[in-house]
């Protein structure tokens, strides 16, 4: 069962960077996410974090099903 929502909307670019940083080894070592209650910004972590335990076929698939508006 894929743990990833495809659909996380208004978070593709933010996940894509991330993702990149990470890819790169340019993460930093600490990132500071705020905002108000109720954004998503756990929900965005726990989907970034189940991404990168998936295979490297299974991403690409993700990646395939963003949607961009």
């Amino acid at each position: 069962m894929n743990k990833v929502n495809n659909r996380l909307y208004f978070y593709e670019n933010y996940f894509q960077s991330l993702n990149n940083l990470l890819t790169f080894k340019n993460l930093p070592q600490s990132i500071i996410f705020s905002g108000q209650a109720g954004l998503g910004k756990k929900t965005f972590l726990l989907h970034f974090f189940a991404f990168h335990l998936l295979n490297s076929s299974e991403k690409e698939d993700i990646f395939k099903g963003f949607h961009y508006s």
